[in-house]
């Protein structure tokens, strides 16, 4: 045979291996055995009374996982006898740190001048809500930013052999429970406060090992109640669940 046509079928034979169609086709390379994932994460909070927490937590947990006591709440939810307060969820890639977050930032004077001398303070409140001052109100010097809202941070590892994850996670509601009023002037009619934000703060801080699917409760929590003070009346049952999601599935 030529010399020459001899070359060409050479690589004519060369360009039709999967090695040399790999490097020129991207599209041509085969599917790796493990197809890519990644997690949804899903954090819910549940609202309802003390009393009946406390019956749910007292039921021994019988599984590897908090389903039965997931069913239990919705049962609540639909009777009317519980509700949910927020739910949150965010996709994330294996390793990664993902936030989801709906929030209104609220700015709001840390420091004063400082005002005149105290005329008038009662001595008998537990906490009194008004300070009357001599002089004029004085300008705020100092302001912060706070995140009234709610925000999810996540970060999730799949396990290499079974349908397992191991999270990390820092879901919080943050809520402007009321304004503290901290003194007051008034003169020729006219009526200046100077108050304060408060705030409370429901928010769970850890980490789990969970199966894919499947509910686990992480924590109890005490809500604000209406004036913005913790209750003990009522507790907020805060379950969290990862979903491995397989490409091509």
């Amino acid at each position: 045979m030529n010399p020459k046509m001899l070359v060409l079928a050479f690589s004519s034979l060369l360009l039709g291996t999967p090695a040399t169609r790999s490097q020129t086709d991207p599209f041509a390379q085969e599917a790796p055995e493990t197809p890519p994932r990644m997690v949804r994460v899903q954090a819910e909070f549940i609202e309802m009374p003390h009393a009946t927490y406390t019956r749910l937590m007292a039921t021994p947990r019988t599984s590897s996982n908090d389903t039965a006591l997931h069913a239990e709440c919705a049962k609540l939810i639909k009777a009317g006898e519980a509700q949910i307060i927020e739910s949150l969820s965010v996709n994330t890639l294996p390793g990664q740190s993902s936030t989801a977050e709906n929030i209104h930032e609220l700015i709001y004077p840390t420091e004063y001048e400082p005002p005149g001398p105290p005329i008038n303070i009662p001595n008998d409140a537990e906490r009194p809500a008004k300070v009357h001052v001599g002089g004029p109100p004085r300008p705020p010097v100092a302001f912060d930013t706070k995140n009234v809202g709610s925000n999810f941070e996540v970060e999730a590892q799949i396990d290499a052999f079974y349908p397992i994850v191991e999270l990390r996670f820092t879901p919080h509601i943050v809520a402007h429970a009321a304004t503290d009023i901290w003194s007051v002037w008034k003169k020729n009619g006219v009526t200046v406060e100077t108050s304060m934000p408060r705030f409370y703060i429901l928010s769970v801080k850890t980490g789990v090992t969970v199966v894919s699917g499947q509910p686990h409760m992480v924590a109890g929590l005490s809500p604000k109640s209406e004036d913005g003070w913790m209750t003990s009346s009522r507790k907020v049952m805060t379950f969290i669940r990862a979903d491995i999601i397989t490409f091509g599935k």
